[in-house]
């Protein structure tokens, strides 16, 4: 079992230059949301392409350190499940832990921040071969550029890590090619702006950019299989069905509405648009409209 990432975030508070906080407390956020994709599989051709609609839940106490007065640290304990409506294998347990240590470059409102962020996390799957471990480490800032507008952006790179390699014999032997399709990893930039419509409601933009490997599952296809680096059969989109890693750019757009229903609680309803474009003439493109009811205390 891998300790190290959930060690470190443990161990954060240890490794910072300060010896005593000057005020903390616990912290509380959950969630649950409605969301449907169009392209569940990431698939190229029509014949793959399959939608499907999801129940989030999630929750994570934690526990929040303003460790000097421009500087705080936060961990949590995290906790999500996703429920899918038809496609019952991706059905989803994650559990794992989040730590941040969040400066702000001077006082007042508009005054810039930057943070730095580690989790892992272990997947379980009803399907067992998509089951392990997600990492993740992120930095990123921010400012608040006029009493309406707000923007902040960063670098984030994931790495996730199967805890079962089923590969196909005849892949291996005669082209080497292995069962590591669900082994992933991924560079991450992204920029988001934030405009305050009113004292409850929010425009929020955002745009990512993802060099790295991505997974798709397509029904047996010698084109695709040639530009693959690992193929395993996906059994959760049926028994003909075979998922394989490529190299992929993805850019992701998204727009949303936040309303602040109090001061605990709001209600965000985003729509997200994503493609990649991968090997030769190789491309993946999804549509994602999710609604989401926010609490945090």
């Amino acid at each position: 079992m891998k300790r190290s990432p959930l060690a470190i975030i443990w161990l954060l508070p240890s490794l910072l230059p300060f010896s005593q906080p000057v005020s903390a407390e616990w912290l509380l956020d959950s969630s649950i949301a409605l969301q449907i994709n169009d392209n569940l599989p990431n698939a190229s051709l029509d014949q793959d392409i399959k939608s499907d609609t999801a129940f989030d839940f999630g929750f994570s106490p934690g526990f929040y350190s303003q460790i000097s007065g421009a500087t705080s640290l936060a961990v949590s304990a995290d906790l999500g499940i996703t429920r899918q409506f038809d496609y019952k294998d991706l059905d989803l347990i994650a559990i794992g832990l989040t730590g941040s240590v969040r400066h702000k470059f001077g006082l007042g409102n508009s005054a810039p921040w930057a943070r730095i962020a580690g989790s892992a996390s272990y997947l379980e799957y009803k399907d067992g071969q998509r089951d392990g471990w997600f990492y993740a480490a992120s930095i990123e800032g921010g400012k608040q550029l006029a009493e309406q507008l707000s923007i902040w952006g960063g670098y984030r790179f994931e790495l996730r890590r199967a805890e079962q390699i089923i590969s196909i014999p005849a892949l291996v032997s005669n082209f080497g090619i292995g069962g590591e399709a669900f082994d992933t990893a991924a560079h991450n930039l992204d920029i988001n702006a934030a405009y305050q419509i009113n004292n409850q409601l929010s425009l929020v933009f955002g745009y990512v950019f993802r060099a790295g490997e991505i997974t798709a599952t397509t029904l047996r296809n010698a084109e695709i299989f040639e530009a693959s680096d690992a193929i395993a059969k996906d059994l959760a989109f049926g028994p003909d069905r075979f998922a394989y890693r490529i190299e992929a750019d993805t850019n992701r757009y998204s727009i949303g509405l936040s309303l602040a229903c109090n001061n605990h609680m709001s209600l965000n309803a985003t729509y997200v648009y994503q493609d990649s474009d991968a090997y030769e003439d190789l491309s993946y493109s999804n549509n994602l409209v999710r609604v989401e009811l926010l609490y945090s205390y």
